[in-house]
């Protein structure tokens, strides 16, 4: 019996015998022990190392600036109690969970990520169809982000336009073509100047670091009169009309999950990542532990200085966390550096959430788990990049962002909550309408006449 080795059968780490010792693509020896075990023939250029890739998923994750955009919906379900304690509980199970996965990556560090592990870690007998349903779960889970992102950005920029200019009045199709100059830029970033994506990430890394003070500062020394910590800490609230506060807390719970989703994302640059099998774990738990706790302390600040929901809730920008800003500072350029920070950071996210959602199909497509996986599967020869995989996730992302402006199956819900939100006096020269504490309410009545019609 010949005494050689498949791929799969050699341990993690193994450096096979026949194997160059210099790489031409940026890999380590490690890195192509990792890549012969698990099967697979590397394509990609590994571009990025620790700090940039760390840099990468940091920026991804953004959980302090992600919470003050999406607080709002733990804030009417849960109160300020609520919506801290739920973080904090929250935070330890994904980074529980982001502890299994790092410790997976470093065994078998692939851009397929979970769906890969699966195959490897799944009883033998259901490895194939759990592999499968996974990655589905994946590629359109961070399909479907691509727009989510962008649609939130969009909202910021509009929301600064209000500030700045009352008399604008918001159109839908306004919003949509905002999402799409967005993801064109961010394509632009991700194929001609994909090369200088490791500096943007550095770069990125140290503004989502000075903008955390830059904002975090003024709330502290700037913002009204602070709460006490008691009524911060233990004041709930069931706005959403539950009839229970501990389930209306549980319903909260999306806004701190949203914003603490992101630290996995370094695994699908993996085959982009020199010396994958070390830097990849310790970046994700780097990354979860770190804007796990600055988004804590945000949460906090923030729910100290918050003044009146009500009113928050009911702001002509449309945007909460914009007339939390105001309330605090009393002056529209000092909002508008604040925002603008918001703004700059959302839009390195979307550049990086479009890169992580291309890796994913691609990686996918390569293990033909989608139609035409020979088409998405195809890396451009001369940028090195999975460029079918790029160009499909960005015209998804525009067809999705078309359903805001031509479908009336969308329309009436955002037209409802419209019509739901109150009027309140930025100053005393402005007022116009807020959908924010009307998307509560639809949501709410859309889920009761769901249930009275069963």
């Amino acid at each position: 019996m010949s005494d050689t080795k498949s791929p799969a059968d050699s341990e993690a780490g193994e450096i096979p015998d026949g194997l160059p010792s210099t790489i031409a693509d940026g890999s380590t020896p490690l890195d192509k022990a990792d890549m012969y075990r698990m099967g697979k023939t590397p394509q990609l250029h590994r571009n990025f190392r620790f700090f940039s890739i760390f840099g990468f998923t940091m920026v991804l994750m953004q959980t302090w600036e992600t919470e003050l955009n999406v607080s709002v919906f733990g804030l009417v379900n849960g109160g300020t109690g609520g919506v801290i304690w739920v973080y904090f509980g929250a935070f330890l199970g994904l980074f529980f969970a982001i502890l299994t996965m790092a410790e997976m990556a470093s065994m078998a560090p692939t851009t397929g990520g979970q769906y890969h592990w699966v195959s490897e870690f799944a009883p033998r007998s259901s490895q194939r169809f759990l592999s499968f349903i996974v990655g589905w779960l994946s590629v359109l889970g961070w399909q479907v982000g691509n727009p989510a992102i962008c649609f939130l950005l969009a909202q910021q920029i509009q929301g600064l336009v209000i500030l700045n200019h009352p008399s604008y009045v918001p159109e839908r199709w306004h919003l949509t073509l905002l999402v799409i100059a967005i993801l064109t830029v961010c394509m632009v970033l991700n194929t001609l100047l994909y090369r200088a994506l490791p500096l943007l990430e550095t770069l990125a890394l140290v503004l989502h670091t000075a903008g955390f003070l830059a904002v975090l500062i003024p709330l502290w020394t700037m913002g009204p009169k602070l709460q006490s910590a008691h009524d911060v800490f233990f004041t709930f609230a069931d706005g959403g009309g539950w009839g229970n506060t501990g389930l209306s807390c549980l319903v909260g719970i999306l806004s701190p999950i949203f914003s603490l989703l992101g630290p996995d994302s370094a695994t699908h640059m993996a085959e982009e990542l020199q010396d994958a099998s070390k830097s990849l774990p310790r970046a994700m738990i780097a990354t979860a532990l770190l804007n796990g706790v600055s988004g804590f302390v945000m949460m906090v600040t923030y729910c100290m200085v918050l003044g009146d929901l009500e009113s928050v809730l009911q702001t002509p920008t449309m945007m909460p966390f914009i007339q939390v800003f105001y309330n605090a500072v009393g002056s529209y350029g000092g909002v508008t550096a604040m925002t603008c920070i918001m703004i700059i950071m959302a839009s390195c996210g979307v550049v990086n959430n479009i890169a992580t959602s291309s890796r994913q199909l691609w990686a996918f497509a390569r293990d033909r788990g989608v139609p035409f996986s020979g088409w998405f599967a195809k890396v451009h020869p001369r940028l090195g990049l999975p460029l079918n995989a790029l160009g499909a996730s960005y015209v998804f992302a525009v067809l999705l962002s078309l359903i805001n402006i031509g479908s009336t199956v969308v329309s009436f819900p955002v037209s409802w909550a419209w019509s739901e939100g109150g009027t309140t006096d930025l100053d005393d020269r402005r007022s116009t309408s807020s959908p924010v504490l009307g998307w509560v309410r639809c949501f709410r009545r859309m889920l009761s006449r769901v249930a009275a019609s069963r």
